[in-house]
């Protein structure tokens, strides 16, 4: 398992990611490392703030659970703080979120604590 490489989209070790706010403020905010999931959660939250926002604006607009699909499928891009090279988070005519195209690679290493098994992923040294 200690060979173990895996593409990634994101890790807070990788030079794109390490020097934002985001993880400083967010390792220190929860006390403990952010991931991939956290990141991604962070920006479902800045696009959801992003089109309630907008609604709330137009005197004419409900913000409903609707309305919120449908601006969705038409917002711009929206940029994403958890990259430090100002990624935008995009969607398709669908309002699923537009895949990263670069990827990263990371490589599993284990030890072993007592009972525990700590598993973690780091970028590899050189990617391609």
């Amino acid at each position: 398992m200690n060979k173990l490489v895996l593409a990634a989209d994101w890790h807070q070790d990788d030079e794109n990611v390490k020097n934002t706010s985001f993880v400083s403020d967010a390792n220190s905010e929860w006390r403990g490392e952010v991931n991939r999931r956290t990141a991604q959660s962070y920006e479902a939250v800045q696009v959801l703030a992003y089109i309630i926002q907008s609604l709330a604006k137009d005197p004419k607009a409900e913000v409903t659970r609707e309305a919120v699909l449908q601006k969705l499928r038409t917002v711009s891009r929206v940029k994403s703080d958890v990259f430090e090279t100002g990624i935008d988070i995009g969607f398709d005519e669908n309002g699923d979120r537009i895949e990263l195209t670069k990827r990263l690679l990371v490589q599993g290493t284990f030890k072993r604590e007592g009972e525990k098994l700590i598993y973690r992923f780091a970028p590899l040294a050189q990617q391609p």
